[in-house]
C-alpha cells in the first residue's frame, strides 16, 4: 500500500526558519497587503518537531478545516490522521510555475487548527505580534522533514487548469485514487524525488557531524 499523500501550497521563502528577512512571498491577498505568511516558521525546529501551516479558505471569519477524509476515507470521523507524506509547494515568481520546496514524511495532519507551544518559534512570533495566531495543522518529527535548497527546487507541480490534475483554487490538493495513469506516474516520480532528496539531506547531515566531531579533536 502506497503512503497517503497531501500537497500544500504556501508562499515562497528560502529557509522557513521564522526569520523576518526571509518572509514568504506570493499572490495571497494577506501577503500582498503586508501580512506575514504563517508558513514562515514551517521549518523552524522546536522541541524536536516542526509545526506546519497552510492557509485554508475561510468563510464568515472562520477558517475551513483540512478534510482529512480526502486523504483517507477511513478518517471521516477522525480529528487527525497519521503517516501522511506532506509535499510543500510554492510558486517561484522568477521562473514562473509551482515547485516542490520540501516535505514532511510520516506527518500527522489535523482536521482543525492546533495551538503551537508558546516556546516554539511559531509561538514566539505570535507573542511578538508578528503572526495573528500560533496555529498549525501539520506536525512532523525532526528526522522526517526535508527542506530543499532554493537552487535545487526544480520539480514542478501540476495545476488542474493546465494539466488536468493538480492544484485548483485551493491551497490543498488531495490526489485521491484514480484510474489516471499519468497522475499515478507523476505521484511515483514525486516519491522517488523526495526519497532522493531525503537521502541527500541525510548524507549532508552525517558529513557535517563528522566534520564537527573531528574539528573538536584538533
Amino acid at each position: 500500500m502506497k503512503q497517503r499523500i497531501l500537497f500544500c501550497n504556501i508562499g515562497w521563502a528560502n529557509s522557513y526558519h521564522g526569520e523576518m528577512d526571509d518572509k514568504p512571498t506570493g499572490d495571497a491577498k494577506y501577503i500582498k497587503e503586508g501580512g506575514v505568511g504563517h508558513e514562515i516558521a514551517n521549518f523552524a525546529l522546536s522541541n524536536g518537531f516542526y509545526y506546519g501551516f497552510v492557509e485554508t479558505k475561510s468563510a464568515n471569519g472562520k477558517a475551513w478545516t483540512i478534510r482529512i477524509e480526502n486523504i483517507d476515507s477511513s478518517a471521516a470521523k477522525a480529528e487527525k490522521i497519521d503517516n501522511v507524506l506532506v509535499i510543500w509547494c510554492a510558486t517561484d515568481k522568477k521562473r514562473g510555475g509551482k515547485y516542490i520546496i520540501g516535505c514532511y514524511n510520516n506527518a500527522t495532519v489535523y482536521r482543525n487548527r492546533q495551538p503551537a507551544p508558546s516556546d516554539s518559534k511559531r509561538g514566539e512570533l505570535y507573542e511578538k505580534g508578528i503572526l495573528e495566531t500560533a496555529d498549525y495543522m501539520i506536525l512532523c518529527r525532526e528526522n522526517d522533514a526535508v527542506l530543499i535548497e532554493s537552487e535545487r527546487r526544480f520539480f514542478r507541480v501540476p495545476t488542474a487548469r493546465t494539466d488536468g490534475y493538480g492544484f485548483g483554487q485551493s491551497n490543498l490538493w488531495y490526489p485521491t485514487k484514480s484510474n489516471n495513469k499519468e497522475l499515478e506516474e507523476y505521484l511515483d516520480s514525486v516519491r522517488q524525488y523526495i526519497n532522493s532528496e531525503s537521502s541527500r539531506a541525510t548524507r549532508m547531515t552525517e558529513a557535517m557531524e563528522f566534520l564537527l566531531a573531528n574539528s573538536t579533536k584538533q
